[in-house]
């Protein structure tokens, strides 16, 4: 999501104020249950043993935390 507002300085000079924001409701992406991502321990859980079904980690790479970031342009 990205917001801008642009001003006027004088006739010549413009200004442009930018914020950005990168997962701004901080989704969390989980990897498949019970650590079928590949290389984790317990990668072969079957219905009857304890972890099966249990959301242990994210997926690798599946996601940045919320990030923002501020920038101002001057154009002339």
């Amino acid at each position: 999501m990205g917001l801008f507002k642009e001003f006027r300085v004088k006739e010549r000079f413009q200004a442009q104020f930018r914020a950005e924001f990168f997962n701004i409701f901080n989704q969390v992406n989980f990897d498949n249950p019970g650590g079928s991502g590949g290389n984790s321990v317990s990668t072969n859980l079957s219905v009857g043993q304890g972890g099966f079904g249990v959301l242990t980690r994210t997926l690798p790479g599946g996601g940045d935390p919320r990030i923002i970031q501020f920038g101002l342009k001057l154009a002339f």
